[in-house]
């Protein structure tokens, strides 16, 4: 039906239970305290590990705080 709506396909629940595995193994260790989402690319994540892993990139901050250290 959303072939002939033009709509776009709606994930499958495959999708996130596939991406939750994944963040298991070992090698999906690096975006732990970080927001990711489960329709980013796994190899582009892996990609750009080293990015992710030594920046703010993806991190939620509460960023201006007054009380901060």
């Amino acid at each position: 039906m959303s072939g002939k709506a033009n709509a776009p396909q709606m994930d499958t629940v495959e999708l996130p239970s596939h991406f939750a595995v994944w963040l298991c193994i070992q090698e999906a260790k690096f975006p732990r305290d970080k927001f990711v989402w489960c329709n980013w690319d796994v190899e582009e994540l892996q990609a750009k590990k080293a990015e992710i892993k030594g920046s703010l990139l993806h991190a939620a901050n509460c960023i201006g705080w007054p009380y901060t250290p």
